[in-house]
């Protein structure tokens, strides 16, 4: 059985003649690389950092005096369903988030810009050869036909693409988005997140001036000194949190931690890493070819006889 520095004087006897078929490979897997380079999608992973925050008015009732008075006559105070990060997530893909944007505004037009003309303000089936045979396949198989893009389909759209990964073991996450236009990305998720906040701050207020309603109503029937002063206290707390909600510039439900911001570097291999890979696997293809090539391709096929300057006797 050979050792191993015999297989190996083999191998490079074997190859030495066949170097140029080696280096036709490598260049091929150099310029695959290059025009990979030249017709990739350039993305971006562009993110924000949110903290939800306890919104003013829902500490109040967790307090002595607060819970007591709650507790006493048996009424629910705030919740702190509002600061909940999960329900700021999912109000940052739904649909009735969705449906606040202006669909012939400039989030509409960039995420669907293959169905938007600009110049005509209309929207109109995604052009192309592609396209049209997409397009009758679906029909042939009964799909539901093109439609504009509308809330639904831009809410679908933002679960699919925002990616929420919390930050160490705290309270914060971030808010990720995968885009060609960091700069229209930033602008997105800043619109996302004012729309978010802006919407929790209108349901809680309808809660508090509901709760409020209904406390002011009940005051007069409670006869009790020590309730009335409980139910008093409540209103005071209730008064005291719809002024915060009516703060115009305050976030309400999240912090902003860390904004919107453009990367530096797209995702993916830069150019000259992507060019060092492609022309390392370049080469170990082209040694494991010539590893496996049979000998009688070489006797009979004319091109690598050629290459290989081998002669024309077959001999080697």
């Amino acid at each position: 059985m050979p050792d191993f520095d015999q297989l190996l004087t083999r191998f490079r006897q074997r190859i030495r003649p066949l170097w140029p078929l080696a280096a036709l490979i490598v260049c091929g897997a150099l310029l695959t690389g290059y025009l990979y380079l030249q017709i990739r999608t350039t993305e971006y992973d562009v993110s924000m950092v949110v903290s939800p925050v306890t919104p003013p008015g829902q500490t109040q009732n967790n307090s002595l005096v607060g819970g007591a008075a709650a507790a006493l006559l048996g009424l629910g105070g705030n919740t702190p369903s509002a600061a909940n990060s999960d329900r700021y997530q999912e109000l940052l893909v739904s649909a009735a988030l969705a449906a606040r944007i202006d669909r012939n505004g400039p989030i509409y037009a960039n995420l669907y810009s293959r169905e938007w003309d600009a110049e005509a303000k209309e929207w109109h089936p995604p052009s192309g050869t592609l396209q049209d045979i997409k397009r009758a396949l679906s029909e042939f198989l009964g799909a539901q036909p093109w439609q504009a893009p509308d809330a639904a389909r831009l809410s679908r759209d933002l679960r699919d693409t925002l990616v929420f990964t919390p930050v160490g073991r705290s309270d914060l996450f971030r808010v990720t988005l995968r885009t060609s236009d960091p700069k229209f990305g930033a602008y997105l998720l800043s619109t996302l997140n004012q729309l978010a906040d802006s919407m929790i701050r209108e349901i809680e207020r309808k809660r508090v001036t509901a709760y409020l309603g209904y406390l002011n109503s009940e005051l007069p029937t409670v006869q009790n000194a020590e309730n009335r002063t409980a139910l008093s206290q409540l209103v005071i707390e209730e008064d005291r949190a719809l002024m915060q909600l009516s703060a115009n510039g305050v976030s309400y439900a999240t912090q902003l931690v860390e904004p919107p911001s453009i990367p530096d570097r797209p995702v993916g291999l830069r150019p000259l890493p992507a060019m060092a890979v492609s022309g390392l696997l370049g080469l170990l293809a082209a040694l494991a070819f010539l590893a496996l090539l049979p000998e009688h391709w070489l006797r009979e096929n004319f091109l690598l006889r050629r290459l290989a300057r081998a002669p024309t006797d077959g001999r080697t």
